[in-house]
């Protein structure tokens, strides 16, 4: 709940600090007095947008700071803890704002600077208004839906139901995200059987063309091979004159020298061994001369498959790479197609429990509809409407998988007419008192601590303002309120006051706002009652 409320150069305010209690407290004063400051002030520290017009005139910036006791409020506790924020259960939560005269703002909690964002999550989980326009959102069918769902007791199954539609819509987008890849992968598949097949067909070998390239060299140049490997073999052979016969006139020399001195015994061995080799030489090209012959065929099979190897080689740059790539390319189509299966039993699954879900809502719903219409109906007839009889319909959604379910409040105001629905031809003052009995209803099933009520009593009669009184008194049974009224029958029933006023000093007009005691309370009541 709220425990206290410090303002300071706040439009005509220039410092303000007020007290507040659990239970019923008045917020009066004369008309212009300011009444609206206070909750102006409550709204910027919960996070409420500020105008450069805030700030009073002469002053560098305006602060409004607001402490509550949260210690029976788990869902602000989680948020602080989400946030990074140290609070003690010991110690009050401070919200705080400022506004520069440049219209620049920063939040704060617990003296630690935040992002507005998070002081507004934090400042609608602790304060909710209504004023005297506010039963205008009963017009609004999200509204209704959402004051149903707090009177069944059914937000939590409602937000259940919201992250299920969004888990169904993942898994829809999962799935044709896979059937996509699949589409992709197909096509690709195709290209990639035809690419295999056309490699597959070339039988292309790792080690085949470096052994082509040098056959197709060798059958190029057989001819100038043959005659360079004859003229070598006529130098080898034996007729006078050969280079061997020459060497063998040479050894029976060296070998007599060699018997004259032992030294040259292994110049000797290397002339016998050099003759021997020459003749080998001399036999081999003789063999390999016998066996070279010139075949255009086979060289014509050589070049067109060095023609297809420099083909895929251009195509590929690396053939037995890319043939490896598409063969596990072919390969992860398969499990594509498993993941398309497991995806679409997700999908299934997922849709199967949003549909329990939605039924299950329908039907708190629908319950829900049933009492709250009668709470309705019998706070209304407190409201001085003797007659009216409220109906609530639900009608689930054409689609359990989508959109939600249509919620229409129906009101019968007047014997003798037919029922309408609120969000189309209720009047003002017949909304006033519903928005009044729907929060009454509402009352002890509010996660809000703090109710704030702006002159919802405007436009009524005194019997009616007695009964709205009686009311509120019932709701701050369950929360906190806090009541801006004209009606002295409202402020007497409430357990506190707070009054506002003007005057004037040194030229310049002061808002002033105070708790008052019972002797000040005595007094106001007086006031009001003229």
């Amino acid at each position: 709940m709220l425990k206290e409320l410090r303002i300071s150069n706040l439009v005509l305010v220039e410092s303000a600090e007020l007290h507040f209690n659990s239970g019923l407290t008045a917020i009066t004063g004369e008309t212009g007095a300011g009444k609206t400051i206070l909750l102006e002030a409550l709204k910027l520290a919960a996070g409420r947008r500020a105008d450069t017009d805030a700030v009073r005139r002469g002053a560098p910036k305006a602060t409004v700071e607001a402490a509550f006791d949260i210690k029976d409020y788990p869902e602000v506790a989680r948020l602080l803890e989400e946030a990074g924020l140290t609070w003690s259960e010991s110690e009050p939560l401070l919200l705080k704002r400022e506004i520069s005269g440049e219209g620049r703002s920063r939040a704060f909690i617990n003296c630690q600077m935040v992002p507005l964002s998070l002081l507004q999550a934090i400042g609608e989980r602790l304060v909710d208004f209504t004023d005297q326009h506010a039963h205008h959102s009963l017009r609004n069918e999200d509204a209704q839906r959402a004051a149903l769902d707090l009177y069944g007791g059914l937000r939590d199954l409602s937000e259940e139901v919201e992250r299920a539609k969004r888990h169904v819509g993942i898994t829809k987008k999962n799935l044709e995200i896979l059937r996509q890849t699949l589409l992709t992968a197909q096509k690709e598949r195709e290209l990639a059987a035809f690419e295999l097949e056309e490699l597959n067909s070339a039988a292309l070998k790792e080690d085949e063309e470096e052994g082509l390239a040098a056959e197709h060299h060798r059958l190029a140049h057989v001819q100038e091979i043959g005659t360079k490997i004859g003229a070598l073999c006529a130098l080898l052979e034996d007729p006078p004159y050969t280079l061997i016969a020459q060497l063998k006139r040479s050894y029976p020399l060296l070998k007599s020298a060699c018997a004259l001195d032992a030294k040259l015994g292994e110049t000797e061995q290397l002339l016998a061994q050099g003759i021997v080799a020459l003749e080998e030489v001399r036999h081999q090209l003789q063999t390999y001369l016998g066996r070279l012959e010139n075949d255009p065929k086979r060289l014509s099979f050589i070049e067109e498959r060095l023609a297809l190897y420099h083909k895929f080689r251009r195509k590929y740059s690396d053939p037995y790479a890319y043939k490896k790539s598409l063969t596990e390319k072919l390969g992860n189509l398969g499990s594509i197609e498993e993941e398309i299966l497991a995806a679409t039993l997700v999908k299934d699954e997922a849709e199967s429990r949003l549909h329990t879900l939605r039924e299950q809502l329908t039907k708190g719903r629908e319950k829900a509809a049933l009492t709250l219409s009668v709470a309705l109906t019998d706070i209304l007839h407190t409201l001085h409407m003797p007659h009216a009889e409220v109906a609530i319909e639900v009608t689930a959604g054409e689609n359990p998988l989508e959109g939600d379910d249509s919620i229409e409040f129906f009101l019968h105001a007047n014997r003798g007419e037919k029922r309408a629905l609120v969000k189309e031809h209720a009047s003002g003052g017949e909304l006033s008192r519903l928005c009044l009995a729907l929060q009454t209803a509402l009352a002890q099933h509010h996660a809000t601590p703090v109710l704030v009520f702006d002159e919802i009593d405007a436009n009524v009669g005194g019997q009616t303002a007695s009964a709205i009184a009686e009311k509120l008194a019932m709701i701050a049974e369950h929360c906190q309120v806090l009541c801006v009224t004209h009606f002295p029958q409202v402020a007497k029933r409430c357990h506190h006051h707070v009054r506002i006023f003007k005057e004037e000093s040194e030229g310049r007009t002061l808002t002033h706002l105070e708790n008052l005691d019972p002797r000040k309370r005595e007094k106001e009541f007086l006031r009001m009652l003229g």
